[in-house]
């Protein structure tokens, strides 16, 4: 269990600034229930995240079976980046916030 404060989550994030936008009181909501929930299970929220995450599973399972790891890695971020450049970063950063925080989130996304 992660030892927190609830009066340290009302607070907000400890750098507001690492994400522009987001309400301190519905992002403290969401990690008070994140907290409390009897199984989390993160995730990414955007678009194909499951694909992002396949091609996590694809490096490291061929980093694990015997391929250098600096290779595996490489492999990685060159599939994530084909990936993000296919789908649209802004769209994604949209998709994201929209996840935390839809009040201060434009109601549709950007155009890809």
């Amino acid at each position: 269990m992660l030892a927190v404060r609830t009066s340290l989550l009302a607070k907000g994030m400890a750098n507001p600034r690492s994400a522009p936008g987001v309400e301190p009181r519905p992002w403290a909501d969401a990690v008070n229930r994140t907290i409390a929930a009897d199984r989390v299970v993160p995730g990414l929220r955007i678009p194909h995240a499951t694909d992002y995450l396949a091609d996590l599973t694809k490096a490291r399972i061929a980093a694990v079976g015997g391929e250098p790891v600096e290779k595996a890695l490489a492999d990685l971020a060159k599939a994530w980046d084909e990936r993000t450049k296919s789908l649209g970063q802004p769209r994604q950063t949209w998709h994201h916030r929209r996840s935390l925080n839809g009040l201060v989130t434009p109601p549709a996304p950007p155009e890809e």
